[in-house]
């Protein structure tokens, strides 16, 4: 009998637990390395590390005692680079260390893509506020975010000058001291491209449509695939993601790319290489593809060949839920309702009663989603958007 391969995934919560789930599906050893010891995945795992996912010592310290066969992360960027850190010591297959740093920081990222001479926004970096000089900013409106943000944390929409000063500094006020960068703010459909790459080849899998919050903080509230773009777009963006893929020096990886449709064409907003968060990867690109990207993810993390098919199979979409206000909640009402709702593949509540909720800046302050699929997109968004507006968070605002 061959001894149980050992994966070890690196964050335990909600995004991550569908990792965890389908490598148990598939009879592996399983070790979680969360930095809380009450995430929800940690209860699947065979063991667990209760260490930093982005303290690249301690992950491979703890790869270590685990003896794990491949290390994996799942929808979430900065412990990509402890993927790859310990994967490196340890001799395991990933990404290169450098090529980590690079998907993970957006100033670096930018720097690759502009000597490769992709589309992408006007950039500028700033290591620290006292560095900005209003005269030097190209155009307005431009976006400040901080460089190794993810979720729309810190993100700020800046419309005219007198905006400035206070949307940089509450950048800075959410980075990890790592410096803020502002970018031009390009106008067009929002969409990201899900791919694989394989021995240094790029497949593209699925394109997605998004829907966000607007202005000042964009926060993602929807997906939706396949994209209802036109095909010659559709050409285009998988064109200009597989340049980046190359340009970025990515492989053995997931890839989770977001562009902007401009009047001049697809430009990057930036490239994880890792899987599409919000659900994407794991539950959206199965439901509309038939390729199940989570068991790929892992299979690439522990050197198993992965033969890339999918085709476009269904319209899936998803729809997060959110409170008009910041405060106590009070009451969920219009639960049962959703529930019993027709075509929902999925509906889940993150809050309770008696929690802390707050007014929609990052996706941290989602407070739910749920997911549908039908023959098109359209409907499946239809479907999500009669659940949401059937849900009621009841908010005792802060006074």
């Amino acid at each position: 009998m061959k001894p149980q391969k050992r994966i070890l995934i690196l964050g335990a919560s909600r995004l991550q637990l569908p990792g965890i789930l389908k490598a148990k599906e598939m009879g592996l050893y399983v070790g979680v390395v969360d930095q809380d010891p009450t995430a929800v995945g940690r209860e699947y795992a065979d063991e667990f590390y209760e260490v930093s996912t982005i303290d690249e010592l301690g992950v491979a310290e703890a790869a270590k005692l685990f003896r794990a066969d491949g290390i994996t992360t799942l929808a979430t960027d900065l412990p990509v680079r402890s993927v790859a850190y310990a994967c490196q010591l340890l001799g395991l297959p990933s990404l290169d260390y450098d090529v980590a740093v690079k998907t993970t920081d957006k100033s670096r990222m930018r720097v690759a893509l502009e000597d490769a001479s992709l589309p992408i926004p006007w950039h500028m970096y700033f290591k620290t506020p006292d560095l900005l000089d209003a005269n030097r900013i190209p155009s307005y409106p431009c976006i400040s975010k901080p460089v190794d943000g993810s979720g729309s944390r810190g993100v700020r929409f800046i419309e005219s000058p007198g905006e400035l000063v206070e949307s940089v500094l509450y950048s800075f006020s959410k980075d990890r001291g790592r410096g803020v960068i502002l970018e031009e703010f390009m106008w067009g459909p929002e969409v990201s491209c899900e791919a694989m790459v394989i021995d240094k080849t790029p497949h593209i899998i699925q394109i997605t449509d998004k829907i966000t919050s607007g202005a000042p903080h964009f926060v993602e509230v929807g997906h939706s695939q396949p994209s209802l773009l036109s095909q010659e777009t559709i050409g285009a963006i998988r064109d200009v993601t597989c340049r980046a893929i190359i340009a970025l020096g990515i492989n053995h990886s997931a890839v989770h790319a977001e562009l902007i449709v401009t009047s001049e064409g697809p430009k990057i907003v930036e490239i994880g290489s890792r899987m599409g968060g919000d659900f994407i990867g794991s539950h959206l690109v199965p439901a509309s593809t038939g390729f199940d990207m989570t068991k790929a993810i892992i299979q690439v993390a522990l050197g198993e060949r992965v033969n890339v098919v999918s085709g476009t199979t269904r319209g899936v979409a998803i729809q997060f839920l959110t409170a008009s206000g910041s405060g106590i909640l009070r009451e969920i009402s219009g639960l049962e309702a959703a529930e019993n709702m027709k075509d929902v593949m999925d509906l889940s509540i993150y809050v309770k009663v008696g929690d802390h909720v707050n007014t929609l800046e990052s996706s941290n302050d989602r407070l739910g989603h749920v997911i549908s699929v039908m023959d098109d997109p359209q409907l499946a968004l239809d479907v999500c958007r009669n659940v949401a507006d059937s849900i009621c968070f009841v908010v005792e605002e802060n006074k």
